[in-house]
C-alpha cells in the first residue's frame, strides 16, 4: 500500500511549496516528480516532506513512487491541489449601487458604484435588455437607462476562471414632470370650500394647492396634501377665491397648474336679509 496527500487534502495553494504527506509499507528509499516523466533522486523513506510545485495557475500533480526492502517497487501513487493567487471560488461579496443609494432619477444616464471580490471581468443588464460584452473589473461605471418611466433594475455580473457571481440594485426612472389635473372642482360648504380631484396616472407623491382672493388676485400656496380632496377652512364671508392644483413626483418634479376653479363664500346676513316674523 502506498499514499501521498498533498497540505493534508487541502482543495488549492497559493503557496508553489507544499507539505506532502506519505506513506509507503515497508518501503526504503522513494523519489518524486511533478509530471511522472522527470523524477527527483531516490532519498530514504519518510512520511513527510516539503515539495516544490511548478509554475503557472493551474491543478498541480505530485507523483510518489517507493522501493521495498525486499526490492520490489511500489507506486506511482498520486495527489493533486490547485495553485491559484486568488482562492479558485467564483467571485464574492459582490455589490451594485445605484446613484449613491437614490431611490429616484430624473435623468436616464445613471452612476454605477461597484464591488467584487476575485473578478476578471464583469458585465451588466438593465431589465431583459440584454447583457454588455465582458469587460475589465472596475469599482464604477456609467449606465443608460431604456425604456421610459418607472422601476429599472440593473444586474451586475462577475466572473473569474472558477465561475460566475451576480447581484442587482433598482432605481425608479423619473424623467419627465408628472401630468397634470384636469378635473379640479369647488364646492362651498359652511365657512369652508372642498376641493375635490383624480388623481393623474404615474408617479405621484402629493399635491400643492394653490389660492388667490379675488379682492388680491395673487395665488400662494396654502396647503399639500396626498389625497385627491382638500378643504380650506381659511376663508372669509362675502370673499371670492380661486385655485389650482400643482402635482408633485417622487422625484421632486412638478406638474403644470390644473383647471382654476372659483368659489364665493356668501357674506352675513343683513337686516334686509333677516327673516320676516
Amino acid at each position: 500500500y502506498i499514499s501521498i496527500s498533498i497540505n493534508n487534502d487541502a482543495k488549492w495553494t497559493n503557496s508553489r511549496d507544499v507539505y506532502l504527506g506519505l506513506y509507503s509499507f515497508a518501503a526504503s528509499q522513494c523519489r518524486y516528480s511533478n509530471d511522472e516523466v522527470t523524477w527527483s533522486g531516490w532519498e530514504p523513506y519518510s512520511t513527510r516532506r516539503v515539495w516544490t510545485l511548478t509554475q503557472g495557475e493551474e491543478t498541480k500533480y505530485v507523483y510518489y513512487e517507493c522501493k521495498k526492502t525486499n526490492g520490489d517497487t511500489e507506486g506511482p501513487a498520486s495527489a493533486s491541489i490547485i495553485f491559484s493567487s486568488i482562492p479558485p471560488d467564483p467571485p464574492t461579496d459582490l455589490s451594485i449601487t445605484i446613484n449613491d443609494g437614490d431611490d429616484y432619477t430624473t435623468s436616464k444616464r445613471v452612476h454605477l458604484r461597484l464591488r467584487a471580490e476575485n473578478a476578471n471581468e464583469c458585465r451588466y443588464q438593465q431589465d431583459d435588455y440584454g447583457w454588455t460584452t465582458w469587460e475589465d473589473y472596475t469599482t464604477s461605471r456609467d449606465l443608460t437607462l431604456q425604456g421610459g418611466d418607472g422601476l429599472k433594475t440593473i444586474y451586475y455580473q462577475c466572473q473569474n476562471d472558477y465561475g460566475k457571481s451576480g447581484t442587482h440594485d433598482t432605481i425608479h426612472l423619473d424623467a419627465g414632470p408628472p401630468g397634470p389635473v384636469y378635473d379640479l372642482s369647488a364646492r362651498v360648504g359652511y365657512n369652508s370650500v372642498y376641493l375635490r380631484w383624480s388623481r393623474p396616472s404615474g408617479d405621484v407623491s402629493g399635491f400643492y394647492i394653490y389660492r388667490s382672493t379675488h379682492s388680491l388676485g395673487l395665488f400662494s400656496m396654502i396647503g399639500s396634501t396626498t389625497s385627491t380632496t382638500y378643504t380650506d377652512s381659511q376663508v372669509m364671508p362675502g370673499e371670492g377665491y380661486s385655485y389650482y392644483v400643482i402635482v408633485r413626483s417622487n422625484s421632486g418634479q412638478e406638474s403644470r397648474q390644473s383647471n382654476v376653479v372659483s368659489a364665493d363664500i356668501p357674506g352675513p346676513l343683513t337686516d334686509g336679509d333677516a327673516p320676516a316674523n
